[in-house]
């Protein structure tokens, strides 16, 4: 199978001292599930020349991937079916977000923000077990709608091109209709991070 999708966006940014603002537009046209607009703003100001805060706001649109439709693994010997879901609807959401970024000395920096993000139609990936017949079968499909809340804090050293980040983040996933956790998605990850930037 094949599917098309073309986007076309338009970005504004201002940038003072003081003040930075970005505004952005996004159209997606794609052949299966047509055409959908989508955009973001957002706004950081800067406290002091080390600490600036930050707002975003924004709509996003993501259509199911050709593994999520057509995907096709069948295993007899360990009674595993997995499928793909042709049924599947697009994702669509919106997301808010509230941050703060301070630079503590030429080599330290930091960060912290809290997020929502409210997504309909959800793409999510489902097993059931039969134990008459000893089979599992996996299969892709939609969480009407969904919740994630939660927040992020990282530091980050630098000297020269070397780095070495780590962050913190925390998140409820939650199905607005059983109020449950959504399966397969940690509400706790620790990331730590290493490399050169040149």
């Amino acid at each position: 199978q094949s599917i098309d999708s073309v986007g076309y966006y338009l970005q504004h940014q201002y940038k003072t001292d003081k003040l930075n603002t970005q505004l952005g537009v996004r159209v997606e046209d794609n052949e299966k599930y047509g055409t959908h607009t989508v955009a973001q703003g957002a706004v950081r100001y800067f406290i002091q020349p080390s600490t600036s805060v930050y707002a975003n706001i924004g709509t996003a649109f993501r259509a199911p991937s050709l593994s999520e439709l057509y995907y096709k693994y069948e295993n007899p010997a360990w009674n595993y079916y997995s499928y793909g879901n042709q049924d599947l609807k697009p994702e669509e959401s919106i997301s808010y977000e509230l941050g703060l970024d301070h630079q503590f000395n030429e080599h330290l920096s930091g960060y912290l923000s809290l997020y929502q993000t409210n997504v309909k139609n959800l793409i999510i990936r489902n097993s059931v077990y039969d134990p008459v017949t000893y089979t599992t079968v996996a299969t892709y499909e939609n969480v009407n709608k969904a919740k994630f809340q939660g927040g992020e804090a990282g530091l980050k050293w630098k000297n020269d091109d070397l780095f070495i980040s780590t962050e913190y983040a925390y998140v409820s996933p939650k199905n607005e209709k059983t109020d449950l956790d959504i399966a397969y998605r940690p509400r706790q990850t620790l990331t730590l991070k290493t490399g050169l930037e040149n």
